[in-house]
């Protein structure tokens, strides 16, 4: 009897290790594809910035840019303030 209780105790041993091993994976793979989550947000928030503040170069630089090239003294011709924003 007491080798079947020895053999009961190793084989739930066995088990236990395993669905030890298999919830440690679990939760590894979990908190791994949080922080992946985690890291894509921040990329996404900040290309949002950075498309923002293109947009703002774009519009308001840019337009003063154009005005100024009508000007008696440009700080620019045309063709170079076009040349900065080649994109549009």
């Amino acid at each position: 009897m007491s080798s079947s209780l020895s053999e009961t105790m190793k084989k739930r041993n066995q088990v236990s290790s395993t669905t030890s091993k298999k919830t440690l994976n679990h939760l590894l793979l979990l908190s791994a594809s949080f922080l992946c989550f985690q890291l894509m947000w921040k990329f996404v928030a900040s290309e949002e910035d950075y498309v923002s503040q293109l947009t703002i170069l774009n519009e308001e630089y840019r337009q003063h840019l154009e005005i100024a090239a009508a000007s008696q003294k440009p700080p620019l011709t045309l063709k170079q303030a076009n040349n900065l924003f080649r994109n549009r």
